[in-house]
């Protein structure tokens, strides 16, 4: 399903930002801004997003992604190879991106980028290897998203519907480490943690899932993380749709107003206002019903939920306590 035609895009919010800057309804150079205003536009609107989202732990910004914990791979390459290896046997994984595929004539490519189950993109021309087999060697490093920011989950989960209780423990990536040293037999994955990875000017970032045992075969699991959203560009929705659009669109109005009007406090009032409405929802809206393990009802104790710990009737937003 497409997103709602009354959120707000990048553009919805320019225009919004200008106008209130009196400089018309126009979000672009193309749209009548001279250029400093239009980067005056977009550097407010990047205070006022990032202002919003870290102003509250945010439900929509711990997604449940799925994710497959592969086994070594091997297969054949089509023909007419260049920079994109396309495989005729074999299924390819975004966490792939970052390990070797070795081809049986000894080339051995660095895969940069994932297309689709078919199609991956490597380092350097492999039009050599045209129509030959190749491996790529599982060793229990995974590639996150590239939005990753936390691990989330406390444990990672298989698929659904495999009648098995069992799970991975989430642990330190120096513990996986260590056991990947000790023992590096394939087998059902146990453990693991999130390797953080030298960070480069080009891509920022990025991390690993480093799991212990290296699997046997692949493994569908399923976790929880927070996401580290990227800059609103041109076309693009913010995190938190529809519901938040308000809040949002105020947040940037307030961060215009800060830059651009800084004898005046308006937007600031009417976005920590909208934040605290915001925040409010969002705790009801996702609390959970109880806390603890889940155990007989003669044996159950009740907890309270830790939202509860949090009185809706007095939010902190930007280090003002309202009542």
């Amino acid at each position: 399903m497409s997103e709602s035609t009354l959120s707000l895009t990048f553009e919805n919010l320019g225009q919004s930002t200008a106008f209130d800057l009196c400089w018309g309804r126009k979000a672009t150079v193309a749209e009548g801004l001279t250029s400093a205003q239009a980067a005056n536009v977009e550097a407010a609107n990047r205070v006022g997003y990032r202002d919003f989202l870290g102003a509250h732990d945010w439900s929509f910004k711990r997604p449940r992604v799925t994710f497959t914990l592969w086994a070594t791979v091997t297969g054949t390459a089509a023909a007419g190879l260049t920079t994109t290896v396309t495989a005729t046997t074999a299924k390819f994984f975004p966490s792939m991106i970052g390990h070797s595929i070795v081809f049986t004539a000894g080339s051995t490519y660095t895969i940069t980028g994932y297309t689709s189950s078919t199609v991956i993109t490597v380092s350097s021309t492999a039009a050599a290897d045209s129509s030959k087999a190749f491996t790529i060697t599982a060793d229990g490093a995974y590639r996150l998203p590239d939005d990753f920011g936390s691990l989330y989950s406390t444990e990672i989960l298989f698929a659904a519907g495999n009648n098995d209780t069992r799970k991975i423990r989430v642990t330190s990536e120096s513990l996986v480490q260590a056991a990947l040293q000790y023992n590096a037999n394939p087998a059902r994955p146990t453990m693991a943690g999130v390797r953080p990875l030298a960070a480069t000017g080009t891509t920022g970032q990025r991390f690993d899932l480093v799991a212990h045992p290296i699997p046997e075969q692949d493994y569908p699991v399923n976790f929880r993380y927070e996401v580290h959203p990227n800059a609103l560009t041109a076309g693009l929705y913010p995190y938190g749709g529809l519901t938040y659009a308000e809040t949002i669109r105020k947040c940037c109005l307030a961060a215009a107003e800060s830059m651009f009007n800084d004898h005046k406090s308006i937007r600031r009032g009417e976005a920590d206002l909208a934040l605290r409405i915001a925040i409010q929802d969002d705790i009801r809206s996702h609390r959970s019903a109880s806390v603890g393990k889940s155990v007989n009802p003669w044996q159950r104790r009740r907890f309270r939920d830790p939202e509860d710990l949090i009185s809706l009737d007095a939010v902190t937003v930007h280090g003002v306590s309202y009542e």
